[in-house]
């Protein structure tokens, strides 16, 4: 769950989504994916704070095909495009 020193849960996730969605403007939804490298990081994904986060995001206005794009179908369309 994406958690912070001001709050975690439901409310906090889609804070936390429409917050991104500001983020992702100036590059683009096709530039954008979950990383693998947490380390360090000051939130936690688990399980079911991925839930939470797509509901966030789809809270924030994002369509399913952007929802997607971010939880992997960006990385699978970069990895086929340069793998070989």
């Amino acid at each position: 769950m994406l958690q912070s020193a001001q709050g975690h849960g439901p409310a906090h996730n889609r804070e936390r989504a429409a917050h991104h969605h500001g983020l992702f403007d100036p590059v683009g939804i096709e530039h954008v994916a979950l990383g693998s490298d947490w380390d360090g990081s000051k939130a936690v994904i688990t399980a079911s704070g991925l839930a939470l986060l797509t509901e966030g995001l789809m809270e924030a206005g994002f369509s399913q095909e952007e929802i997607a794009a971010i939880l992997g179908g960006n990385v699978l369309r970069v990895l086929r495009a340069t793998l070989p």
